[in-house]
């Protein structure tokens, strides 16, 4: 089974099975700080946990792009959010190069640990960035509680870990990204670069 396959399957029933601890995502939306009319990118969106916290933000002059590698998902997601700058994207940035320059924010939450591909993911995401453009990786929860998760689970998801955030730090500074917050506590896990 791959991971397409493991997603399309479960998007039925993902919102029951995995809460998201708003006053985490609260926390985290601070540390991203983005402003109205924004352009973000929401990578491996799911069912679109992230959007409506994007779409407060950047309002309606901003755009959202919506990528996932599921369409299951992406339809739980449609079903949810029906925004005019929302848009869906069937795609995967392990293997794909993200638009130019488009975005000022590109945001993985959730996602990392099933990048196949992690260095290349990286660089897509960084190609797609504007000049101060930012790359975030984050979860709601810490490092170890993913791990902890994963390692219980399905056999395709053992592997799936998700490394210090000092590594994914290195990653994006091998990029040419600069890390401004770097986060691996025992409540949340967020790496933020930013292209200057």
């Amino acid at each position: 089974m791959i991971h397409k396959d493991y997603f399309d399957g479960i998007a039925h029933k993902w919102d029951e099975m995995v809460k998201h601890d708003p006053e985490r995502l609260s926390q985290i939306f601070e540390m991203i700080n983005l402003k109205p009319g924004q352009n973000v990118l929401d990578v491996g969106t799911g069912t679109g946990v992230l959007i409506k916290y994007i779409y407060d933000r950047v309002g309606s002059k901003g755009r959202i792009d919506a990528l996932d590698i599921s369409e299951k998902m992406l339809e739980q997601a449609k079903k949810k959010h029906r925004y005019e700058n929302l848009n869906f994207i069937v795609g995967d940035v392990c293997n794909t190069a993200v638009k130019n320059a488009a975005y000022d924010c590109i945001i993985c939450y959730n996602v990392f640990p099933h990048f196949t591909d992690r260095e290349t993911a990286v660089l897509n995401m960084v190609q797609g960035l504007k000049e101060g453009g930012r790359l975030v990786v984050c979860h709601s929860q810490s490092r170890e509680k993913v791990n902890s998760i994963h390692q219980s689970g399905e056999s395709l998801l053992k592997t799936d870990l998700l490394p210090p955030a000092e590594q994914v730090g290195k990653m994006m500074e091998g990029t040419g990204l600069t890390v401004y917050k770097l986060v691996d506590s025992q409540e949340f896990y967020f790496v933020g670069g930013i292209k200057l």
